[in-house]
């Protein structure tokens, strides 16, 4: 009876850290859910849609709209950590401290990933991110790019749907990567 008793307190116990465990990781994924942009990006000349759900409560899934030059230009930012979990949600975190004190790397999105790359490189016990970011320029109506082993995006324009194509290595992976423009 006694062996009774002590299994009912250490099932107790196990149950109360398994509740508080999963209250802890409900909470970091509503954390995560509000780091991304809750609504559409409002511009002259453009309009702007994504769709969001990520596929693991917690994970590596991130995106970022960046507004330049009193709302002329707008970054878009598009990653993903390999893997899920903890780790990939703490290293998306970093991803989003690092986009805002970018500085002037914002700017240029081939400086923006190679400034990305020199951060993580070495800090993310060999996970890596995919990226893509662009800046599109409301006056002009041209998008820059680059990408870092993302999946091509799609750009529809005028009804079509072009994928936007270059060439770019992992982040965080290599200790020095370069970035097409």
């Amino acid at each position: 009876e006694k062996q009774n008793r002590e299994l009912e307190q250490t099932n107790s116990l196990i149950h109360a850290k398994t509740r508080k465990i999963q209250a802890d990781l409900k909470l970091a994924s509503q954390i995560q859910i509000n780091m991304v942009p809750q609504r559409n990006p409002v511009l002259k000349n453009a309009d702007f849609a994504y769709f969001y759900k990520p596929s693991k409560a917690l994970g590596g899934d991130f995106f970022d709209f960046i507004h330049m030059e009193g709302k002329k230009k707008l970054g878009i930012f598009i990653s993903d950590v390999s893997g899920n979990g903890v780790a990939a949600a703490l290293i998306t975190g970093m991803i989003k401290t690092l986009i805002e004190n970018a500085g002037k790397n914002k700017r240029f999105p081939e400086k923006m990933l190679q400034y990305l790359n020199q951060k993580i490189y070495g800090h993310t016990n060999e996970k890596y991110l995919t990226s893509f970011y662009g800046i599109y320029d409301t006056q002009t109506k041209i998008l820059s790019y680059s990408r870092a082993g993302q999946p091509y995006p799609l750009l529809i324009r005028n009804q079509k749907i072009m994928p936007i194509k270059s060439l770019g290595g992992l982040i965080g992976f290599w200790k020095k990567m370069d970035f097409e423009k």
